[in-house]
């Protein structure tokens, strides 16, 4: 394929990829991460006054189901950046740069994947 031919099919190509995102089912890793971010914002609400030992406890169960998500298939685009996004802690440990060039990129990945609800 030379290059005038991918430049044609470049549109295409986001099209496909703009509609892989917009997946009108829910995957196992759309309920997967639903479940995740669900407990994450409970652990992050009620960790202030939690002992030490329990809140560790519950972040280890927090990594135990971000560990099950990554053994599920990604069906389409958003599946994988659903499983970027909870290894990222929702982009916080991704947006450590100076400029925060990665806290930009990550919250826009953030809006796009958990648009439509999925992260409700």
């Amino acid at each position: 394929m030379n290059r005038r031919a991918l430049l044609v099919a470049l549109p295409a190509a986001v099209v496909a990829a703009n509609a892989s995102m917009a997946s009108d089912h829910e995957t196992s890793v759309m309920a997967s991460f639903r479940e995740w971010k669900a407990f994450r914002d409970w652990l992050e609400a009620e960790s202030a006054g939690m002992p030490d030992d329990h809140f560790n406890e519950m972040v280890a169960r927090q990594y135990d189901m971000e560990l099950s998500m990554f053994t599920l298939s990604s069906i389409d685009l958003r599946d994988a950046v659903l499983k970027l996004v909870a290894f990222t802690d929702m982009g916080q440990d991704f947006a450590n740069d100076h400029d925060d060039t990665g806290g930009r990129l990550m919250a826009e990945i953030v809006a796009l994947a958990c648009a439509d609800g999925v992260s409700s």
